[in-house]
């Protein structure tokens, strides 16, 4: 099973494939002798459209789901579950699954029958620009925040499973993004 968790309108402006076409395309060419089930979601409704078109060229097995990543990989995870599973992960961003989802992918459920779950492989895309630019309002008084600051903290906070992520970053250690 192949979930992409943020896969946009699969494919560029330039009409070159992005990473949904090309892992759709590799479906189809695995078909006869591997079953290669992949789901897409994509939150935003106008990329879904463009997402939904650029797969239907593709013959392979698969599910397009329109929302937010979160709302939509438990049930992906239950579709999957007794299933090899990679989970390609790559928002924009900070918008990201929150932490204890991620966890929960890692460390999915055994089927019945079996002694721990599936494999499961994710590569999760984490900006590090992203970090740097949000953790700069960590250094911020919090009455001195915007309403779109705080949401960025908020984010990040969710994205990393807390806030334990400030003290370090407000320490001002030379490897403070490393340890984050």
């Amino acid at each position: 099973v192949y979930l992409d968790g943020f896969a946009g309108t699969g494919s560029y402006d330039d009409g070159s494939p992005g990473s949904p076409v090309l892992v759709a395309q590799l479906a189809a060419q695995l078909s006869d002798f591997r079953h290669l089930e992949c789901h897409y979601i994509e939150k935003n409704s106008a990329l879904y459209g463009k997402l939904t078109r650029a797969l239907a060229g593709v013959e392979h097995a698969h599910e397009c789901y329109k929302g937010p990543a979160e709302t939509h990989v438990p049930e992906v995870l239950a579709k999957a579950k007794g299933a090899p599973l990679f989970a390609f992960l790559d928002p924009f961003g900070l918008v990201s699954l929150p932490f204890d989802l991620v966890v929960k992918t890692l460390r999915r459920e055994a089927a019945p029958g079996e002694i721990e779950g599936a494999p499961t492989e994710v590569l999760l895309n984490f900006s590090i620009w992203a970090l740097r630019r949000v953790g700069g309002l960590a250094l911020k008084p919090p009455e001195r925040l915007s309403a779109r600051e705080k949401s960025a903290l908020e984010s990040l906070d969710r994205a990393l499973g807390g806030t334990w992520w400030r003290e370090k970053w407000c320490s001002g250690i030379a490897d403070r993004e490393r340890q984050v």
